[in-house]
């Protein structure tokens, strides 16, 4: 699996996590996710929230509001977490780990030195 600076270079890394890739009439998708490091596949529905003005409300659309990707996998951490109000705030780590499966480390930076290490040790994981 990819480490999160993989994601962020690579998005059709993401792709990965969706196993239903088109839109279908049922408004099913299956998701593969990691729970504990464990892989688990999970249906989700099509309906979002959205505000009265026709946005949604937590994650947004693509620009073009053609891709929802984002707004379906933020559904699938708030099913996985028990609902929406628990996905507001908490470590981006998580988030992480629950898309690739992968150890995640969070390093302090305080100082340039920290800074300095911190950025060679991204350089050596990518």
């Amino acid at each position: 699996m990819a480490s999160a600076a993989a994601i962020a270079e690579w998005p059709s890394l993401v792709k990965t996590v969706f196993l239903t890739q088109k839109k279908n009439s049922a408004g099913i998708f299956a998701v593969r996710v990691f729970i504990r490091g464990k892989p688990y596949v999970l249906s989700l529905d099509d309906n979002l929230m959205f505000t009265s003005y026709g946005s949604p409300i937590f994650a947004k659309l693509s620009d073009d509001s053609t891709s929802a990707w984002g707004t379906i996998l933020e559904k699938a951490w708030a099913k996985v977490l028990g609902n929406y109000l628990k996905t507001n705030s908490g470590y981006t780590t998580n988030g992480l780990r629950f898309l690739t499966g992968m150890p995640i480390f969070s390093y302090s930076i305080s100082n340039t030195t920290v800074l300095t290490t911190t950025f060679t040790l991204l350089n050596a994981a990518d």
